[in-house]
């Protein structure tokens, strides 16, 4: 009777150390308003880059950017062509891609891209392993911007790709990257379910001894 209380103690510590991959998979486009009030955004004023030739991989603020060219643009005014405001950066060239690799994994992420002409990218999110979470085909008008997000159950989201695929003469421009983590509840570490099982140990050696 006491060994068998024992096991279900040991394995209710155990539990909250298994991981659940299929809710994991849950995910989808998220727009601004689906960010809480522990997002971040990164609305890149006053950073200290030059106008041209700013070569990548490049940190800006913890995040790591990396061009298919190696180098980034970056303008004081960038973001109100993409119908935003102020300081933006963008690619340095067309048909190009930027890569944003997060300091830290993300539930939800997201930026506004566009540029001067009508054009089509892709927004590509994946975890730390390189694993595609989920691509979005999206369009923007001229001299505006689309939001493209992305959100999962958990933080996974370490890296995001923006690839113009117009071919117009115009370079990719982003802005106000979004980023947020979940509020996971930690799981017990492993030093935490022998605890347990100590106390569990010691109730059952008392109910021993009153039964003696």
């Amino acid at each position: 009777m006491i060994k068998t209380s024992l096991l279900k103690l040991f394995l209710s510590g155990l539990t909250g150390l298994t991981l659940n991959v299929s809710q994991q998979a849950k995910a989808a486009q998220i727009s601004p308003e689906d960010f809480g009030m522990n997002a971040i955004t990164e609305d890149y004023e006053g950073l200290e880059l030059n106008d041209l030739g700013n070569v990548t991989p490049l940190d800006i603020n913890g995040n790591i950017y990396d061009t298919d060219d190696n180098e980034l643009i970056y303008g004081s005014n960038l973001g109100d062509r993409i119908g935003r405001s102020g300081a933006a950066p963008a690619i340095n060239n067309d048909l190009g891609f930027i890569d944003i690799v997060l300091a830290s994994p993300v539930s939800k992420a997201g930026a506004w891209v566009g540029t001067s002409l009508d054009m089509n990218f892709t927004a590509e999110f994946f975890d730390s392993g390189d694993t595609l979470l989920g691509s979005l085909n999206l369009s923007s008008v001229a001299n505006n911007s689309t939001f493209a997000g992305w959100g999962v159950d958990s933080d996974l989201i370490k890296r995001i790709r923006f690839t113009d695929l117009a071919s117009n003469e115009r370079r990719l421009i982003w802005d106000d990257l979004i980023t947020e983590a979940s509020e996971i509840e930690t799981t017990p570490e492993p030093k935490s379910v022998l605890s347990l099982l100590g106390l569990g140990l010691l109730a059952g050696g008392s109910s021993l001894r009153r039964k003696k």
